[in-house]
């Protein structure tokens, strides 16, 4: 488990918005999708709807 990854689940959570929280984070959507998508995968189960 990396920072990034829970980082960004955090954002998400928080601002309700992959975009916003990409934002927040300084970086691109994309790279947050991927971060939220490489958690899950480590952790074997879908965190988000």
């Amino acid at each position: 488990m990396d920072t990034r990854q829970l980082a960004a689940l955090c954002a998400v959570v928080e601002r309700k918005s992959f975009s916003q929280a990409a934002d927040r984070l300084g970086v691109t959507q994309p790279a947050v999708s991927l971060q939220v998508r490489s958690l899950e995968k480590r952790l074997g189960t879908q965190l988000l709807d």
